[in-house]
């Protein structure tokens, strides 16, 4: 009787699912030992879309209650070959808690965002997983491991036309402030007669744009 006692206090210490062996439902994101573009500090983001999504990573950013889950999670020195784990402590929007998760038919994907200059998910140098379809249920648990294999291109200016020209400059103030090169980046739209009145001087306005807007938008910004 003493024995069975001792044994019932012992399984009270730990939780249903420790007793049979599982652990916490976790996102293991590992970058590939050959994966050396980049740098090693930035965020890791694990996107939990709709299970037909074949980029969940880039559904992040919306806003409301209905939004697909996203966990973060800071990273130093995350250099090719190591790992990181995302778990119920990593932050998660815009649930309460990974705990808190819906069970169900998800498709993952990891993101390693380490461009300091480019805050975009397709910034040169971030590195990605492939999307992949999994049953995810917190009270079941689990590890779910995935692997940055692949990585964001090079930066590529979009292609002039007449009307729109696409300038990168050096700011030599924010290069002396942060101790590295840094780029600015515009969208120039040209007046109407530009081409034709060489010596013509022209006002200029300057337009800044809000958060998520980017200097490319200028190409939609033509106007009759």
């Amino acid at each position: 009787m003493k024995m069975r006692i001792t044994a019932f206090v012992l399984l009270g210490a730990i939780t249903v699912g420790q007793a049979l062996g599982q652990t916490e439902l976790r996102f293991e994101v590992t970058r590939a030992a050959s994966r050396t573009e980049g740098g090693k500090s930035g965020r890791i983001l694990v996107a939990l879309g709709k299970k037909e999504s074949t980029a969940p990573v880039f559904g992040t950013g919306q806003t409301g209650m209905n939004a697909a889950p996203v966990m973060g999670k800071d990273a130093l020195d995350f250099g090719p070959g190591k790992s990181v784990v995302l778990d119920g402590k990593a932050a998660i929007f815009p649930i309460e808690s990974l705990a808190k998760l819906p069970a169900g038919d998800y498709s993952v994907q990891a993101l390693f965002a380490t461009n300091r200059d480019l805050r975009a998910l397709d910034a040169p140098g971030n590195l990605f997983s492939d999307a992949m379809p999994v049953h995810l249920d917190p009270a079941k648990g689990g590890t779910i491991r995935l692997t940055l294999t692949r990585v964001a291109p090079p930066e590529k200016m979009p292609p002039d036309t007449d009307a729109v020209k696409y300038i990168r400059l050096k700011s030599n103030l924010l290069t002396a402030f942060h101790g590295r090169s840094v780029f600015l980046r515009a969208g120039l739209i040209l007046p109407r007669d530009f081409g034709t009145e060489p010596d013509r001087r022209y006002p200029l306005r300057v337009h800044i744009g809000g958060f998520g807007t980017r200097y490319t938008a200028a190409g939609r910004m033509m106007r009759d």
